[in-house]
């Protein structure tokens, strides 16, 4: 009997061993070409559940990327989930589903085996062209610009998020978190928030981020059983403001401390003033001061473009090129119209143009600078207005000029052109206090606010040009310009004084 029954379980055990690896074949066996790549945070239960499940049913075929210290998959994350889910609120687990090294799948938060099984399934058997954004158990296929994003995302290299400067860090610890490590003397403006700390490090990415850490908070504190890495967990949360805030070029400060309980905390706040600027400057995202409200701005751009629009230097060119045109039309109106046509757009598009330029240097000029410079230039036009003095350079040359152009459309443009440039002793000091305002902003707004300003400034070019051509009294505006012309350099320079006050007073 013995016999017999060991007889049985050695048969049993043969037939166990034989069919083992039948029984308990991983399932990538049947797919070896598809691969997982997680990003997500152990300290997660869906990223650790989702890591595990993965690993049982596919050995070898996933990588897990801790987007708390791994810069590189940190940024990688950020551009996929902007790429594919495109919300502002990003949650882990976020799982790529690779099959023959192409991206076909992105899984938002955790999911049964089984539901894994038939997602591989799926893919093997439809042979999806770009890729499954799959949330809520839901799978969509995503567009080709969104799938060509995500390709570059996945491609792209180290997230660039840096170490400027530090002291009381692990060096090590900074060199496995960080693109690179750098040390060099803190600016003065940062002292008053170092003195208290027992380590501090400028994180630079997209924004800077002054970390500091209080002499008081230990390196490690221990919360429901789990050891917490203080200064990795800080560092951390450092690299993800640098690369994840809303808001681009920004200074933050990241203070470490004990509370009144006895636990420690981190407090964000802005950074501005010098102590902001200094921070912007080590992590070289200094561009300038902020942009001032946009209805200041708008009352600055009122002031400063009907100082420019009342001075005389361009209307009294204009309204010549304006009389030259109607007596050689011989009283008909459609050749004043077109040469003053030609005259305004070419104005317009020179001061614009000038405009542009000086806005790429002024962005880096102080804004009390320009609001001195408005009110030096206002005296100057002031005193050359009572003085009778014309401010145009080649005032004959152009005079000279406007015979030709009075019948030529295209030489009235050159004509415009050419005053663009004169006029810049004459008039280019409301226009370059206002570049240096409007540079505060992002391009497009700037260019648009340049654009309101230069519409402004033409309002009495257009005016003259409906009343000299409707109205053919050309003598009587020639005549008022010229009789009027030092009271006008006397307001536009009261205008731009009042406006340089405002300048300084205001901002």
């Amino acid at each position: 009997m013995r016999i017999a029954l060991a007889s049985l379980l050695a048969v049993l055990l043969i037939l166990c061993t034989a069919t083992f690896p039948y029984l308990y074949t991983p399932v990538y066996a049947e797919h070896p070409s598809v691969s997982f790549e997680i990003f997500g945070e152990p300290a997660c239960p869906h990223c650790r559940a989702t890591n595990a499940t993965l690993n049982v049913l596919f050995p070898g075929r996933v990588r897990f990327y801790d987007i708390g210290v791994n810069a590189t998959a940190l940024r990688i994350y950020i551009e996929l989930w902007r790429a594919v889910v495109k919300t502002e609120s990003f949650g882990v687990p976020f799982t790529v589903v690779l099959v023959d090294g192409k991206p076909r799948a992105f899984v938002v938060g955790e999911r049964p085996p089984e539901w894994w099984k038939s997602l591989v399934d799926r893919l093997r058997r439809e042979g999806v062209e770009t890729a499954l954004l799959c949330i809520s158990y839901t799978c969509t296929l995503i567009g080709g610009d969104e799938y060509q994003k995500a390709l570059r995302a996945l491609t792209a290299g180290a997230s660039g998020v840096s170490v400027a400067l530090y002291r009381g860090f692990d060096r090590a610890t900074l060199l496995g978190m960080f693109t690179s490590v750098g040390n060099s003397t803190p600016p003065p403006e940062l002292a008053g928030l170092l003195n208290s700390s027992r380590a501090y490090a400028v994180v630079c990415g997209r924004n800077a981020i002054l970390v500091t850490i209080d002499r008081d908070v230990p390196r490690r504190i221990i919360v429901s059983n789990q050891t917490i890495e203080v200064d990795r967990a800080v560092l951390g949360f450092a690299e993800r403001l640098a690369v994840f805030a809303g808001r681009e070029g920004v200074a933050v400060l990241l203070r470490t401390y004990i509370g009144e309980d006895g636990q420690p905390f981190v407090k964000s706040s802005l950074l501005s003033g010098s102590a902001g600027r200094a921070l912007l400057g080590v992590c070289g995202l200094l561009r300038g001061e902020e942009a001032p409200p946009i209805a200041t701005t708008l009352a600055i751009l009122t002031g400063l473009a009907l100082s420019d629009a009342v001075n005389p230097c361009a209307v009294f060119i204009y309204t010549t090129l304006l009389i030259a045109s109607i007596l050689a039309s011989s009283g008909r109106k459609r050749l004043p119209l077109a040469t003053g046509a030609a005259f305004i757009a070419a104005v317009y598009t020179g001061y614009l143009a000038i405009g542009l330029g000086l806005m790429t240097f002024l962005r880096y000029v102080p804004t009390w600078l320009l609001g001195v410079v408005a009110i030096g230039f206002g005296v100057w036009v002031v005193a050359t207005g009572v003085a009778g003095r014309s401010r145009v350079v080649a005032k004959e040359s152009l005079l000279d000029l406007v015979s030709r152009a009075a019948t030529s459309t295209l030489l009235s443009f050159v004509l415009g052109l050419l005053v663009t440039f004169t006029l810049l002793p004459c008039s280019s000091g409301p226009y370059v206090v206002f570049a240096g305002i409007a540079s505060r902003y992002s391009t497009p707004m700037a260019v648009g606010l340049l654009a309101l300003y230069n519409a402004v400034f033409i309002t009495p070019l257009v005016a003259i040009m409906l009343a000299v051509v409707l109205g053919m009294r050309h003598r009587a505006v020639q005549e008022f310009i010229i009789r009027h012309s030092r009271g006008l350099s006397v307001a536009a320079g009261l205008i731009l004084i009042g406006v340089g006050v405002y300048v300084l007073l205001g901002l």
